[in-house]
Parts: C-alpha cells; sequence; structure tokens
C-alpha cells in the first residue's frame, strides 16, 4: 500500500475535477436506476423535473456519526 501526503503537489487532480468525475458516475448509477434520462442542473445539484432522482443524491437518514448536516441553499443576491 502506498501512502499519500497531504500535500498539495501530490494530488493527481484537482479537488474540483474529481468532485465533477464523482458526481458523473452518481448520475449515471440514479439514472440506471430510474430507468429515464435525467436533466441535471449543476447550479441547483438537482434533476429538473425529477424529484425522485434528486431525492436519490442524498439517503433519508444516515447511522450516527456519519451525518451529513441539511444546508440551506446560498443565493447570490449582488447584481
Amino acid at each position: 500500500m502506498v501512502a499519500r501526503g497531504c500535500l498539495h503537489r501530490d494530488q493527481l487532480a484537482e479537488i474540483e475535477e474529481g468532485a465533477i468525475s464523482t458526481m458523473l458516475v452518481h448520475l449515471a448509477n440514479i439514472s440506471y436506476r430510474v430507468g429515464r434520462t435525467l436533466y441535471f442542473d449543476p447550479v441547483t445539484y438537482s434533476c429538473k423535473g425529477d424529484a425522485e432522482a434528486t431525492a436519490m443524491f442524498t439517503r433519508s437518514s444516515y447511522r450516527s456519526p456519519f451525518v451529513v448536516p441539511r444546508l440551506t441553499p446560498v443565493t447570490n443576491t449582488s447584481a
């Protein structure tokens, strides 16, 4: 097993790139499970017009202590 450091230079890809790649895998799994094409909105992290698919991005309950806090969306009020 290879131990990796926490240094930025040790990363194989930027964090944002990894997050996008991971989201694509989640979208593919959700699309497969619901059996239809999804129209993903990257701003709201939801599937447009598909509440069932959007609900699959999270679980209804998590095992303690692995609880994910509920966050409220941040709206950009600067114009």
